[in-house]
């Protein structure tokens, strides 16, 4: 319930903004959760790495989209899953791993987080 809540709380924060400030808001929050990932606060660090997805906005074009899912989508989700690796959450880095690599088919971080995940979990 409490990540409901607080995903409700970020799309209810970033809905009247335009596309460029919700990409300055998300890269800070990605630049934030970089910082606690390097404390090994993982926790915290997911907190803010999901809060960067839920700011996401892909714009109109072709181009918007593409750089959405480059400057934000893949590192956030390839950094999300270190996080969920680093705390045991398998079966969560599974699933990130699969949005990264819908958005980047040949990315290696994706890749072998996800198989190292796999092979922790006994798959």
């Amino acid at each position: 319930v409490h990540t409901h809540k607080r995903i409700g709380t970020v799309a209810e924060m970033v809905k009247d903004m335009s596309r460029t400030e919700k990409m300055t808001w998300a890269l800070d929050l990605k630049a934030r959760a970089n910082d606690e990932y390097r404390n090994r606060n993982f926790k915290e660090a997911s907190k803010f790495y999901a809060d960067a997805l839920v700011a996401m906005d892909f714009g109109t074009t072709e181009e918007e989209r593409r750089e959405t899912q480059q400057q934000l989508q893949l590192p956030v989700c390839t950094n999300l899953a270190a996080c969920f690796l680093e705390q045991g959450e398998y079966s969560r880095c599974i699933e990130i791993c699969d949005r990264a690599l819908e958005v980047d088919p040949d990315s290696v971080k994706s890749l072998y987080r996800r198989g190292v995940a796999r092979f922790r979990r006994g798959l």
